[in-house]
């Protein structure tokens, strides 16, 4: 499966190789696929599925990665070449995380854009529910949708603290996670029934898991294209060996 500009291999026994100036995969001595390498961001791997090493320090010398995961969505190892950006950059990134106004104030910024994209989510699907005449659903979204925007300018007037900031991010995601059995129709296979992690409880929570996975993968990947530190964060303390 190709996403935009990353390439994302599944299939057990994949033979991915450099052919032509060509990236192609084989999958039981076939071609499946192939594209110009040049126009690769990156590839995902899960399980057991073999890379190529020309293919391997092709990508890194160009600045390309390659992300390694389990059959089942664990993340293993992420290869990547030399960090590239201004080095300036990245000082202005530690300065910033050094001034607890700027941390703050930029830990704030991530929050709202957080709770906006959440807002966005539940609109959507307050839009779709409106064919079914469910009063009760089309309340609960728009009352959910109100409590957002509460919080929204409860972090830009009233968070004048690091910890008010990671609890009001909290709250709101406790209000999105409440809506998912109204947005998700699907139901019987995926009701909410709460957070679980390390591991998921249900297939909700595994296929959330999955995706958090895949997006700090590509979190990871923009910070390092342009020079940023990937560890260090604004929102929650430093830990070793802790990313975003």
């Amino acid at each position: 499966m190709e996403f935009l500009n990353t390439l994302y291999i599944q299939t057990q026994g994949s033979y991915i190789h450099i052919h032509n100036k060509n990236l192609r995969v084989e999958q039981n001595n076939q071609t499946v696929i192939q594209f110009p390498i040049y126009n690769l961001d990156g590839i995902v791997v899960f399980g057991n599925v073999l890379i190529s090493p020309f293919v391997i320090s092709n990508l890194i010398d160009n600045g390309k990665f390659i992300a390694w995961f389990s059959q089942s969505g664990r993340f293993i190892a992420r290869t990547q070449g030399m960090t590239s950006g201004n080095v300036l950059l990245r000082k202005s990134q530690y300065d910033a995380y050094n001034n607890e106004d700027q941390k703050i104030r930029l830990a704030k910024k991530f929050v709202i854009g957080k709770i906006k994209n959440s807002r966005s989510v539940i609109l959507r699907g307050l839009r779709e529910y409106k064919d079914t005449n469910n009063s009760s659903v089309n309340s609960f979204l728009k009352e959910s949708v109100k409590s957002l925007d509460l919080l929204i300018k409860e972090i830009q007037h009233d968070a004048f603290d690091i910890d008010i900031v990671r609890g009001l991010e909290g709250k709101a995601a406790t209000i999105y996670f409440s809506t998912f059995n109204y947005l998700i129709r699907n139901n019987d296979k995926f009701r909410w029934q709460g957070r679980s992690r390390r591991p998921p409880r249900d297939p909700l929570n595994s296929l959330l898991s999955f995706m958090y996975s895949l997006l700090i993968n590509e979190c990871v990947s923009a910070c390092e294209g342009v020079g940023l530190d990937p560890q260090i964060g604004f929102l929650h303390e430093l830990r070793p060996g802790d990313r975003l």
